[in-house]
């Protein structure tokens, strides 16, 4: 998980301030400061284990964890001197705890619910005090309750919940694939018991009612096994490790922080990133991390990993029978004390320990193809790509190599950086001198740099290593249109657009002779414009039939529609394309082409708004200058 990803996303959509503890528009309502302090037994004195805030509307409620209990508070009503409020709560673990109070107290005053059950005999107190009015951004409309908000779709472990028409109700069953398979080999592994299926819900956006964690964007509710992730193609923070925590405190009940995520976040390419975080000296000492408040306060990414590192190295150097009664037993203030009890040694040496395994631990070639295909599947394709670069230097045959090359390249091309790209496929060529379609590639990404002789050069030796690359005429035919020489473009797509068989090479070929007998000038023809864009429509439906997700034959049906002069539906599918689409060329060309729709339909502001957008995407140089004559003199079409 990204928390600086994560910060991003809540200042993309208006929500910082919701992380920050201060809003300033929205519903009225109270600010309340949650204190959780624990009493051991025998002793007469409260310890503070960690404190939060939480905001609730006028009427509503919010829901959140902490320590050991789900807590959920409904404000029932303020005025200037008194707030009146319920607050209900549920510990976890297989024997749960409930309490459930009324309280009407004024401002800066606590309402106590006592005699929370800890282990080993000690209790907690929770202290709720309502400090302020504020004003509370209430921009997510999604309600848990509402309902109708939320569809369902059941599975062997989960019931998955998703908004219709939002990323998760086009991407759930790839959610679900790998939540399944992760989620039993954690049960397997750890010999948990699963009664209850885990409600998993992909929110397109942070609901108001849920006290979301502030490093990563999620939610756990162990009580009623009821996980919360964001959802969105700005932020995604579905994971497994989400669920396996659920179910876990579900099963053994509260620890640490650091044994509950190391536990459960066992399923990342620990070994890995254990070793990068070691050599870049950016582990948190061990003794900051055993109490809840100061695992939060470290940085997040470098605590949850040095935690499934450690817990790792626990379970692999001694055995689960310790590490599962070093859990049940410890909490924030005994942690250190049974370490050394149930290890015999304390925690230093633990730590000096674990710290050789890291250096000793080895690294296979197989472990990056597994990582990085779980990485793609999780749609972290920063990360998959750090993965195969790291990958090539574990490669030991020719085959490994050619193998690396090519996910490499294309992940270099999916990510928008079309050098690195082309100088991957350039090597793949010195491994491979005979594929032709390495040269139809590196043409293409030549002329996406604006480097149109070299992508000819390349294009030529395409050509004369296999002549059935018909796509590879298209990108000259491109090529010469870009320079102005529309009549010989035409003549050369209409050449060989017969050649081409594949059913994507089809639709470009006509898209593309459709966008150039559209143009004003003297190859204009309406007629043959509008066969193109119709048959291009036509063999786009026939794949849409059967695949009504796939961006690129939404975009292909948005350019289609707009050459016919379809502009609504066209926006639909363009705007369609450009919420599920993630690679870099193809959501500067979409946001390109609703640019020039938006002009075509006189909406000028937006059309402004999607060529500035395109300007600092990683678009293709031909989609840039053409987005600058836009923003100088709109798009005007025939």
């Amino acid at each position: 998980m990204s928390s600086q990803s994560l910060r991003q996303y809540f200042a993309a959509v208006g929500v910082l301030l919701f992380m920050a503890g201060t809003s300033l528009w929205g519903e009225e309502g109270i600010r309340f400061e949650l204190i959780v302090r624990q009493k051991p037994a025998g002793m007469d004195k409260h310890f503070e284990i960690t404190r939060d805030t939480v905001e609730v509307v006028q009427g509503g409620r919010q829901y959140c964890f902490l320590v050991n209990f789900g807590l959920d508070i409904e404000l029932v009503d303020f005025d200037t001197s008194f707030v009146e409020f319920t607050a209900h709560l549920v510990t976890v673990g297989k024997t749960p705890h409930t309490d459930a109070e009324r309280f009407r107290i004024e401002y800066n005053l606590p309402g106590r619910l006592e005699n929370i059950p800890g282990k080993n005999g000690s209790y907690y107190q929770l202290l709720i005090s309502p400090r302020e009015r504020v004003a509370i951004n209430t921009a997510c409309p999604i309600r848990v309750d509402s309902a109708g908000q939320f569809a369902t779709e059941p599975s062997a472990y989960f019931d998955i919940y998703y908004v219709p028409g939002t990323l998760g109700d086009f991407r759930w069953t790839a959610v679900k694939a790998y939540l399944e398979v992760e989620y039993q080999y954690f049960r397997q592994l750890f010999h948990f018991e699963s009664p209850g299926k885990l409600k998993y819900y992909l929110c397109p956006c942070p609901l108001d009612e849920i006290r979301w964690d502030k490093r990563f964007g999620y939610a756990i509710d162990p009580g009623r096994l009821q996980v919360f992730a964001l959802y969105s193609p700005e932020f995604i923070s579905s994971e497994a490790i989400l669920t396996n925590m659920t179910r876990l405190m579900r099963q053994w009940g509260y620890a640490p922080p650091i044994l509950v995520e190391g536990l459960a976040g066992q399923f990342e390419f620990i070994p890995y990133e254990s070793k990068k975080l070691l050599r870049e000296n950016k582990f948190p000492p061990l003794k900051t991390l055993l109490t809840t408040s100061g695992y939060y306060k470290a940085d997040a990414e470098s605590a949850e990993l040095a935690a499934a590192s450690f817990v790792k190295y626990l379970l692999e150097t001694y055995t689960l029978g310790k590490f599962q009664q070093l859990y049940e037993l410890s909490d924030d203030l005994t942690l250190p004390l049974y370490f050394e009890e149930i290890y015999g040694q304390p925690l230093d040496s633990l730590e000096q320990g674990w710290r050789q395994y890291i250096d000793t631990v080895g690294l296979r070639r197989t472990m990056f193809e597994h990582y990085s295909r779980r990485a793609g599947a999780l749609y972290k394709m920063d990360k998959q790509l750090e993965y195969f670069e790291a990958m090539t230097e574990y490669d030991k045959t020719r085959g490994d190599s050619i193998a690396t090359g090519n996910d490499l390249s294309l992940a270099y091309y999916h990510a928008g950086r079309y050098y690195d790209a082309e100088k991957g496929y350039l090597k793949l060529l010195e491994i491979d001198s005979s594929r032709a379609l390495y040269w139809q590639i590196i043409g293409n990404l030549r002329l996406i740099n604006g480097d149109y002789d070299r992508a000819l050069t390349a294009l030529e030796k395409a050509f004369l290593s296999d002549s059935v690359f018909a796509t590879s005429y298209l990108l000259t035919a491109r090529i010469r249109a870009i320079r102005g020489d529309t009549a010989a473009a035409i003549k050369l797509a209409e050449e060989y657009y017969p050649r081409e068989s594949s059913t994507p090479g089809k639709i470009e070929f006509l898209l593309f002779l459709g966008s150039l007998y559209g143009e004003p000038g003297e190859n204009y023809d309406s007629v043959k414009a509008r066969r193109c864009n119709a048959d291009a429509l036509a063999w786009t439906k026939e794949v849409l039939a059967k695949a009504p997700t796939d961006a690129s034959y939404l975009f292909r049906a948005g350019q289609a529609l707009s050459g016919l002069g379809e502009y609504a539906e066209a926006e639909r599918m363009l705007q369609g394309a450009l919420y599920l689409e993630t690679r870099a060329y193809h959501l500067g060309y979409i946001t390109l082409e609703l640019g020039r729709l938006y002009d075509a339909v006189g909406k000028r502001d937006l059309a402004l708004e999607y060529y500035q957008n395109c300007l600092v995407r990683p678009a293709a140089v031909w989609h840039h200058d053409l987005c600058r004559r836009y923003l100088d003199e709109p798009y005007r079409p025939k």
